[in-house]
């Protein structure tokens, strides 16, 4: 509702990475994309996603949702946090990021110049 009809914005629906990695072949020397993933409280749903799209798509920025991380006793919502971490730490360049602290469900945005 708030970008549709802005010409510099393109909206699709589809199944997650598998549609971004589709739209990112037949565009990928236009833009610069942002991928949302959707944390769904999920550690290996993020753990697939986020590196199927770091090794895909070198230069995606990547906004992750449900990324608040409360405590591991809380044994909720630890999985995405915990995802991106492992993911980060194995990677041969870094990633600037900029998380909300401000609790649930939490944000995160990866990008890299």
């Amino acid at each position: 509702m708030f970008v549709k009809g802005i010409p510099a914005v393109r909206l699709y629906q589809g199944e997650g990475v598998e549609t971004a990695m589709e739209i990112y072949r037949k565009v990928s020397k236009m833009c610069r994309p942002l991928v949302y993933i959707d944390g769904d409280h999920s550690y290996s749903a993020v753990k697939r996603e986020l590196g199927e799209v770091i090794r895909n798509m070198p230069s995606a920025s990547i906004l992750l949702h449900d990324t608040f991380y409360q405590s591991a006793e809380s044994g909720y919502n630890v999985g995405p946090f915990q995802a991106i971490t492992d993911t980060l730490s194995n990677l041969p360049h870094e990633y600037k990021i900029i998380s909300t602290k401000t609790g649930l469900p939490g944000m995160t945005l990866l990008y890299h110049l």
